[in-house]
C-alpha cells in the first residue's frame, strides 16, 4: 500500500539528494516481504514444467537445446583436469560463460548424472534472481508495492522457468547482472560506497559475453555522476576499467593464446562481427515481440518508466539509469551484428531473457507517480489504491501467468526434439561406432557427451579452422570444398539436417544416407529430421552390437 505521504510538518527522505515530499520514490535497500513468498514461484512453476517434460518424454533427464549438453562436456573436460577442451587433449575458446562451465565442473565431482542437480542449481539462482529484482526495485525508489508488482512479473515469466532447467548460463548472468545494478544504484545515490558492483558486473562478463555492453555503460554512468572534473574524473573511469579488466583479461589471454583473438570462436560463428551502421529494424522488432508476448504491459511501460527516472535525474535526485539503458542499449547492441531472421538474438531470443527482469522494474517505475497521486487523493486514497491495485495488478500479471502455463508445453517440446534427435542418435550409435572413428555434426553437444569419438563441428564452434580452409579452397563450390575437407580429415560418418546442409543429401556418391530420424513438432532443432551418412571413404565401419536391443530400433533404415 502506498503511503499518503508524511504527517503535517515534517520533512520527507527519499534519497540522499533533495526531494519533494510528495515524491513516490523511497530507496531502500532489503527486498520487501512479499517477494520472499513470491520467489518460491519459481520453484513451483519449474516443478509444474517437469511435469509436462514427464508427461511428453516420460522421463526428467534431458536438456531442451543442444547447447545445453555443450556446456556438460567442458565442464566434464575441465572437471577431469583436462581444461576447455572439447575433443580430448584440444583446448578450444568456445566457452562464452566460462564462470557457468566452472560451476558445472563442481557439479560433475558429485557422484550421480548431472543433468538433475544442474537443473535445481539453475532454479536456485533463478528464485535468488527474483529477490534481487525486488532488492533493483527498491534501490531505485520504486514503492515496495511496485517492488513486489515487479517481483510477481519476474516470477511469472515463461522464460525464466524455461532458462532455470535449460542447463544454460542464464540465471547465473541473471542474477550477476541484477545484483551488479543494484548495487550500482547504491552507489550512485550515495548509500554505498566503493566499486564492489563493477566485479559483479564483470564476473556477469564471465558469464554471458553480453554483459561487456553492461559494464561499460556502467563506467560512463558513475563518470557522469561523478563530482570530480577533466583529469580526477578520467583517473576514476581509468581505475574502473582497470578493475575491470583485473577479471576479464586472463580469459582473453587463454582466447588468444589458443586461438589468436580474445573472443570466444562462437563470436565469430554466430555473430561475425559489426554488419549494420544502424540498427537492423527487423531485429527490434523481433526482440520487442519477445518481450511483448509474455509481458504485453510492462512492455508498453518500459518507455515511460525509463523517462520518468530521467526525469528523476535531471530534476537532480542521484537515481542510477543503468537499468533503464541496459534494457534498450542491449537490443540495439545486437542488432548491429551479423545474422539474419533474428538468429543473432540465440535460440528463442535467449540472449534477452536477462532483459525480462529489468523490463518488470523499468515498467513498474512507470507507474509509481500514477499510483502516488491516487495516494494523495484526499478522503478516499486507501480505498482507490486498492481499486487501482484491483484493476492494475491482474492487468500486468494476467497475460504473464497465462503464458507462463502454456510454456511448459513448450519446455518439453524442446526437450523432447532434442532427446528424438541428437540424444537419440547417439545413443543408437554407441554400440556400433568403432572408437576410433570420426564424426562430423552439425550439433556436437549431446553427441560428444553420449559418444567417446572425436567430433568435428560444422557448425565452426569447436572447430573454428572450418572456415579459414574453405576459404582455402579457393574458387570451388562451397559444397565440393566441405566434401574435400571431410575427406582430407577422414571422417567416417556426417550427421546433419538436411534442411541445414542439404549438401549432402544430393551427393550420394560420397555421403550415403544409413539412417533418417523424424523429429516430429519440431521447434527446436535446425530441421525437422536429421541423418547419419556414411562417407565414400569410410575407414570404420559401422558394427552389429553383440546383442539385439530390449526395446524397438527407433531409427529408420534408408533402402541400401
Amino acid at each position: 500500500m502506498l503511503a499518503r505521504g508524511p504527517p503535517r510538518g515534517a520533512t520527507a527522505v527519499t534519497d540522499h539528494s533533495t526531494a519533494r515530499p510528495t515524491s513516490p520514490f523511497a530507496p531502500e535497500r532489503r527486498a520487501p516481504a512479499g517477494a520472499l513468498l513470491l520467489a518460491l514461484l519459481v520453484p513451483l512453476a519449474c516443478v509444474y514444467y517437469l511435469g509436462v517434460q514427464r508427461a511428453v518424454t516420460g522421463a526428467l533427464g534431458g536438456l531442451p537445446l543442444d547447447d545445453s549438453w555443450i556446456h556438460l562436456v567442458f565442464a566434464r573436460s575441465l572437471a577431469a583436469g583436462e581444461g576447455l577442451a572439447f575433443n580430448p587433449g584440444e583446448l578450444v575458446p568456445a566457452s562464452t560463460a566460462p564462470l557457468w562451465t566452472a560451476l558445472l565442473a563442481l557439479v560433475h565431482l558429485l557422484p550421480f548424472d548431472p543433468v538433475l542437480p544442474v537443473k535445481l542449481l539453475g532454479v536456485a539462482l533463478a528464485t535468488l534472481a527474483v529477490l534481487e529484482s525486488a532488492r533493483l526495485a527498491r534501490a531505485l525508489g520504486l514503492p515496495r508495492p511496485l517492488a513486489v508488482l515487479a517481483a510477481a512479473a519476474v516470477a511469472m515469466t515463461d522464460w525464466l522457468a524455461w532458462a532455470a532447467l535449460s542447463g544454460m548460463e542464464i540465471p547465473l548472468f541473471t542474477l550477476l547482472s541484477l545484483a551488479g545494478m543494484r548495487l550500482h544504484a547504491e552507489e550512485s545515490a550515495g548509500r554505498r560506497a566503493g566499486r564492489l558492483s563493477l566485479l559483479l558486473l564483470a564476473l556477469a562478463v564471465l558469464a554471458r559475453p553480453e554483459g561487456l555492453l553492461l559494464v561499460l555503460l556502467a563506467v560512463v554512468e558513475r563518470a557522469a555522476g561523478s563530482d570530480r572534473r577533466g583529469l580526477a574524473r578520467l583517473r576514476g573511469m581509468g581505475v574502473d576499467l582497470a578493475l575491470v579488466a583485473v577479471l576479464l583479461v586472463p580469459m582473453a589471454l587463454f582466447n588468444f593464446a589458443v586461438s589468436g583473438s580474445p573472443l570466444p570462436t562462437t563470436f565469430a560463428a554466430k555473430a561475425g562481427g559489426v554488419r549494420h551502421l544502424l540498427p537492423d529494424l527487423h531485429t527490434l522488432y523481433l526482440a520487442f515481440g519477445l518481450l511483448f508476448r509474455s509481458h504485453p504491459v510492462l512492455a508498453l511501460l518500459a518507455g515511460g518508466g525509463a523517462l520518468e527516472l530521467a526525469a528523476r535525474r535531471l530534476a537532480g535526485h542521484r537515481v542510477a539509469l543503468l537499468p533503464a539503458l541496459w534494457l534498450f542499449a542491449l537490443p540495439v547492441a545486437l542488432s548491429l551484428l551479423g545474422g539474419a531472421g533474428g538468429a543473432v538474438l540465440g535460440n528463442f531470443g535467449r540472449y534477452l531473457f536477462p532483459l525480462f527482469p529489468v523490463l518488470a522494474v523499468v515498467g513498474c517505475a512507470a507507474l509509481a507517480r500514477p499510483l502516488a497521486a491516487v495516494a494523495a487523493t484526499a478522503g478516499d486514497g486507501p480505498r482507490r489504491v486498492r481499486w487501482a491495485a484491483v484493476l492494475v495488478v491482474p492487468l500486468v500479471l494476467g497475460p504473464g501467468l497465462f503464458v507462463l502455463v502454456r510454456g511448459g508445453g513448450r519446455y518439453a517440446q524442446s526437450v523432447a526434439n532434442v532427446e528424438t534427435s541428437d540424444v537419440r542418435l547417439a545413443r543408437w550409435l554407441t554400440p556400433r561406432l568403432a572408437p576410433e572413428a570420426l564424426l562430423a555434426v552439425a550439433d556436437v553437444g549431446a553427441m560428444k557427451y553420449l559418444l567417446p569419438n572425436r567430433l568435428i563441428d560444422l557448425g565452426a564452434l569447436v572447430t573454428p579452422e572450418l572456415h579459414a580452409e574453405l576459404r582455402r579452397e579457393g574458387d570451388l563450390p562451397p559444397e565440393e570444398a566441405l566434401a574435400r575437407f571431410l575427406a582430407r580429415r577422414g571422417v567416417d560418418f556426417v550427421a546433419v539436417y538436411p534442411r541445414f546442409l542439404p549438401a549432402f543429401e544430393r551427393d550420394p556418391a560420397r555421403f550415403a544416407p544409413l539412417v533418417r530420424l523424424a523429429i516430429p513438432d519440431n521447434i527446436t532443432m535446425a530441421g525437422d529430421e536429421l541423418v547419419l551418412y556414411r562417407t565414400g571413404w569410410c575407414a570404420h565401419p559401422l558394427r552389429e552390437p553383440p546383442e539385439p536391443a530390449a526395446a524397438p530400433d527407433p531409427t529408420r533404415r534408408s533402402t541400401p
